[in-house]
């Protein structure tokens, strides 16, 4: 008996930019648009094929060299498209070649996976605004460094108090308390900003009065509730301490680099560091303060020493928060003509070294990592093929939170050298990574998104050009067989890239905005 077999296969070898590994693919609109694609590219079409078994060898009527110049196959059977890797060519005869060939899953089922609720840890993200994504980076910073500071210079405008037991006019009536703040202390005072008035007062108690000078010291005029510009020496005590406020701009630049992804102006990309200038810091994080710039509440009363609080408003949700205050380096006690071990003893019990310890953050890298933008081959070119997690493991060293506060470094007992400097102030430092680290992770996150964390339904469509996702324990589903479906979650866990527009296929200077 004679069977007539009608054929029922077509292939179309093509020339496609697409490659095996599946770390970037195409995402269309509809099948219209995928087919015809496809049949834009440079091709060979090879009729009457009976069936073509998916995954096996298929001859074709082509000699080798020509065959090796293509890389890419559709082929129809029973009206499903496939696409398919060509990963063999073998010799046959002259004018026929054997191909073996693979299913590319994602093409080939790209509008049958159904996509679910999954762990999604990394993502180009939705949304972009400052401090809307923190969750640390496995990226090298390398060194920080300080892009503009400021000082509050009330703490550097000083006066002198002098305080005493009887009045200086020779009263012999005794001055018992003064409110100095919310702080009773024995004996009223003196208090002026010059010299030469301080010389005056001390040397009205030279007849045999010296015993009645208390303390002499230095404070901020700004701790003080006194007009100096009355002409009044006498010091009436206040019920409350003094403040004021210091305002800093959050940064917007990394030592002069403007960044892409706002993830880079928050920590410990950027970030500011809270001195006292005398041996105490402590980091704070633009991100965390709800205003659109940073406040600091200094509060102070006119003590021995002077006795200064520094606070950050609106800081962590409170509106101030103690806990991430510190205390301002301490100021002089001086000295007159007294018992000299007394006045020693007065002195240095003030600015005495402390072993106070620091609750700045240590942010730390890997021992000689070095690593320049070139090294690390985030190139704007087809060299960005290798996976998103190659890269992160060749750029990536975790920063680490120091649980244990360190030992602080600088001047723990500077308090008189900073205040004969002009220098005994709060210090607000703007850091940041250096421009070639900022350049190097910022095109890192343009081309693999943050790390998310999150459980989720992907949206592989949230920027204008390429959105890139990896997934943990992907579980997609669809009308697939399960060893192609394996593939496909196997390829989310991995990480891929859908680039929306084929022009613009592994461009990664394209504006990729958030649509």
């Amino acid at each position: 008996m004679n069977y007539t077999i009608t054929p029922k296969s077509s292939l179309r070898l093509l020339k496609c930019p697409l490659s095996r590994d599946n770390n970037n693919t195409f995402d269309f609109e509809n099948i219209s648009e995928q087919t015809n694609y496809f049949n834009s590219l440079d091709y060979k079409m090879f009729n009457d094929y009976t069936y073509i078994k998916k995954d096996s060898t298929v001859a074709i009527e082509l000699n080798y060299d020509d065959a090796i110049n293509y890389n890419y196959l559709t082929y129809l059977n029973n009206n499903k498209r496939y696409y398919c890797f060509i990963i063999e060519y073998e010799y046959i005869n002259e004018d026929v070649t054997r191909i073996t060939i693979e299913t590319d899953v994602l093409q080939t089922y790209l509008f049958d996976i159904v996509l679910n609720n999954v762990f999604i840890e990394r993502e180009h993200v939705e949304s972009d605004n400052v401090g809307e994504h923190t969750i640390p980076e496995n990226v090298e910073t390398g060194e920080f460094v300080c892009n503009s500071k400021q000082e509050d210079d009330k703490l550097k405008d000083y006066c002198y108090i002098i305080q005493v037991t009887e009045e200086s006019t020779g009263n012999k009536d005794k001055i018992y308390a003064t409110n100095y703040g919310g702080v009773y202390m024995a004996g009223g005072a003196y208090v002026t900003d010059n010299i030469g008035e301080l010389i005056s007062i001390i040397n009205a108690y030279q007849d045999g009065r010296e015993d009645a000078i208390v303390n002499v010291y230095i404070v901020p005029k700004s701790c003080i509730d006194h007009d100096f510009s009355a002409g009044s020496l006498r010091y009436n005590g206040q019920i409350s301490p003094k403040e004021h406020t210091i305002t800093i701009s959050k940064q917007t630049t990394l030592n002069g680099y403007v960044p892409k992804n706002k993830k880079l102006l928050t920590f410990p990309y950027n970030y500011m560091i809270l001195s006292n200038n005398n041996g105490t810091a402590n980091v704070l994080h633009y991100e965390l303060f709800s205003t659109s710039n940073c406040q600091i509440k200094v509060t102070g009363v006119p003590v021995v020493g002077g006795s200064i609080k520094v606070i950050p408003k609106n800081y962590k949700g409170v509106e101030e928060n103690e806990n991430e205050s510190i205390i301002a380096g301490k100021y002089p006690t001086c000295s007159w003509s007294n018992d000299a071990f007394t006045n020693w003893l007065t002195q240095n019990s003030v600015n005495i070294g402390l072993g106070l310890t620091s609750n700045a953050l240590s942010i730390v890298g890997s021992a000689g990592m070095g690593i320049s933008k070139g090294e690390v081959g985030l190139a704007t070119t087809s060299a960005l093929i290798n996976s998103g997690l190659q890269i992160a493991n060749t750029i990536g060293q975790i920063y680490q939170h120091s649980l244990i506060p360190d030992t602080i470094r600088g001047n723990t007992n500077g308090g008189d050298i900073n205040v004969s400097s002009n220098k005994n102030t709060i210090i607000c430092y703007n850091m940041s990574v250096k421009r070639e680290y900022a350049e190097i992770i910022d095109d890192y996150f343009t081309c693999y998104g943050y790390k998310v964390n999150e459980v989720k339904t992907p949206n592989l469509k949230s920027r204008r050009n390429f959105n890139y996702i990896k997934t943990i324990g992907c579980k997609f589903t669809g009308n697939i067989n399960q060893k192609d479906m394996e593939r496909i979650h196997s390829i989310f866990n991995t990480g891929v890239t859908f680039w929306h527009n084929t022009n613009n296929f592994m461009n990664y200077n394209v504006n990729n905005d958030i649509i």
